[in-house]
């Protein structure tokens, strides 16, 4: 039993990069304090790791998405033929009170130019 203990105490040191260093653990308790340790840093060390990679897919995500709908917008304004003011005027709108809050399609456009919440110069 203390063989198989001190080889998962080397198993999770060298798994976990803490190394040897000049302390470690020569008892089974300690031995065992510090494998319960090392398991849990490794687990919340993982549960920061993917918090980060969930924050920045999210981040691209929603930049794609904002793209996407600016790119809606942009087509919208070249099907009109629109003018140049009146198109900076309706990609700033699109940019500052929709972009963020909603996905943009083809059914989304209509409603939008149907149901009364873009501004009427804008129509």
């Amino acid at each position: 039993e203390v063989q198989w203990l001190h080889s998962f105490y080397f198993v999770l040191t060298v798994f976990t990069t803490v190394g040897f260093g000049d302390m470690s653990a020569f008892t089974p308790a300690e031995i065992g304090y510090v494998c319960c340790t090392m398991l849990l840093g490794a687990i919340v060390n993982s549960i920061i790791l993917n918090e980060v990679i969930s924050t920045l897919t999210r981040m691209d995500e929603h930049s794609s998405r904002v793209a996407q709908q600016m790119q809606v917008v942009q087509d919208f304004s070249d099907h009109c033929d629109l003018s140049r003011p009146l198109r900076k005027q309706l990609v700033r709108w699109a940019r500052e009170s929709r972009a963020e809050k909603h996905n943009w399609d083809r059914a989304w456009m209509r409603e939008l130019l149907t149901n009364g919440s873009m501004p009427i110069r804008l129509v």
